[in-house]
């Protein structure tokens, strides 16, 4: 059976439990494989450390590792020391089910990329994800279903890669941003535009727990809907540079990604300090500016262009 590298992006302080519930589904899987954590630090001896340490022993299909590149950087890190035939990405707050690993690598066979369901567990109770698609299909159906962000989302947890994918630019978030919601899709949409066959089933193999405060959808923030659209725009550009053959399918998501957005904005305006509405108009200004003069366009919101978003792996 071919070999799986998971890549584990953990904080320097992750919460012990949901850890803890995480590597015991791992250890029950039934498939071999290599699982690297990466712990935002520079302490040998930080909280996550000693915390995987202690859970998983000497077992030696666990590693971890220190890097301070943040969710999007330590995956790409966590790429570089990975052995795998397949990787597979993992959020350090939520866990497998049993047979995960296996139904994983019977299923993708000879295709590029494996996309399956998941359960959405909130106040402990599992529910399984009702919206999906199933069946084989190409790039261009792919990076459409990617888009839309409803039958395909852009969550790392619930697909499986090719190794070979893993090679040229990607787009990723850069440091003066810090951290967003949504980044999941940068790396995604790389990854998809590099493939040629893709492969959806029905059946649920991850638990993404909604009911943990640190997940990144469920943590307070001012600022989601700035951190949002600079994801969609730097998707676009790099479609538009890129693979142009596929913008018009950027284009055709706007009305999707306003709609997005407005949600973004009614939650931000709980916590934003400043003057909302200034926000608000800016972050709507440069949506609709984005027909005229493209995504990251002269003058854009954040004084950024495609190659401040882009790595080459």
């Amino acid at each position: 059976m071919p070999s799986l590298s998971l890549i584990i992006p953990l904080p320097s302080s992750p919460a012990r439990e949901p850890l803890e519930r995480l590597i015991d589904s791992l250890t029950i899987q039934e498939a071999s494989f290599e699982a690297i954590f990466l712990i935002e630090s520079q302490d040998v001896d930080a909280p996550g450390m000693k915390l995987v340490r202690s859970k998983v022993g000497h077992d030696p299909r666990f590693k971890a590792v220190l890097d301070l590149h943040g969710p999007a950087g330590q995956r790409l890190e966590g790429v570089k020391l990975a052995k795998g035939d397949y990787i597979y990405f993992v959020d350090g707050d939520d866990y497998l089910e049993p047979g995960a690993l296996k139904t994983m690598l019977e299923e993708i066979g000879s295709h590029d990329v494996l996309l399956f369901n998941y359960y959405v567990t909130k106040n402990g109770k599992s529910t399984k994800n009702r919206l999906y698609t199933t069946g084989v299909f190409g790039r261009k159906q792919a990076i459409k279903l990617l888009l839309g962000d409803f039958k395909v989302r852009s969550f790392m947890w619930c697909k499986l890669f090719k190794r070979s994918l893993f090679a040229g630019r990607f787009l990723t978030l850069p440091d003066t941003l810090g951290k967003s919601h949504g980044e999941d899709i940068m790396m995604v949409v790389s990854l998809f535009e590099k493939a040629n066959s893709f492969k959806a089933i029905s059946k649920p193999l991850y638990h993404y727990r909604k009911d943990i405060v640190s997940s990144c959808s469920e943590r307070p923030r001012q600022d989601r809907a700035r951190g949002h659209l600079f994801v969609y725009e730097a998707v676009g550009a790099y479609l538009s540079d890129l693979y142009p053959e596929h913008y018009e399918l950027f284009l055709n998501k706007l009305p999707r990604i306003k709609l997005s957005l407005q949600y973004d904005l009614r939650r931000d305006k709980k916590y934003y300090e400043g003057n909302f509405k200034d926000y608000r108009d800016a972050i709507l200004d440069e949506l609709a500016s984005i027909k005229k003069k493209g995504p990251l366009g002269k003058g854009n919101l954040f004084s950024l262009d495609l190659e401040d978003c882009l790595v080459d792996l």
